[in-house]
């Protein structure tokens, strides 16, 4: 860790068919039984959207796409900041307002369209445990993409 950038190696090369030219685009998963465990038990939150999703917030935070280079069966992943800006914050204020996860655009699709809805019927709605789903909701509201109107019983959603 460095003031300007995050260094990350990596031990071993790409995997299968995945390149530098192409790694944004093609997923290939090392050890695809651990991965589907991880998702199951919902510890990741969509299966090969990782490398993607950090080149959207790193533009969302006006920062340099992410570098990689491969030496001696070493990746190295660069990711640089703005030194003398409070990018932590930046980039958290911009994912709040313009990043949302495929299921929090699932939660407000359904929420625009029942503003009735309760956290269990989006559950069953999008196959996500309610857990899941009180925190994305959670999220949406500090963002500010929704508000509950009313109580939790009779109330609700506007989508804003």
């Amino acid at each position: 860790m460095f003031d300007d950038r995050l260094v990350v190696e990596s031990p071993g090369t790409l995997p299968g068919i995945v390149r530098l030219s192409n790694m944004r685009h093609v997923h290939f998963s090392r050890n695809p039984k651990i991965a589907q465990f991880l998702h199951e038990y919902e510890y990741v939150q969509e299966f090969g959207e990782g490398v993607d999703r950090l080149y959207e917030v790193m533009e969302a935070a006006g920062l340099p796409q992410p570098e990689y280079k491969v030496e001696a069966f070493m990746l190295n992943a660069t990711i640089r900041n703005k030194v003398g800006e409070k990018v932590g914050e930046k980039v958290g204020d911009r994912v709040g307002e313009n990043m949302l996860t495929e299921n929090q655009k699932k939660i407000i699709a359904l929420m625009q369209e029942n503003p009735k809805i309760s956290a269990a019927r989006i559950a069953e709605g999008i196959s996500i445990s309610p857990r899941k789903v009180e925190e994305n909701i959670k999220k949406l509201k500090a963002a500010g993409k929704i508000e509950r109107i009313g109580t939790a019983r009779s109330g609700r959603w506007n989508v804003l």
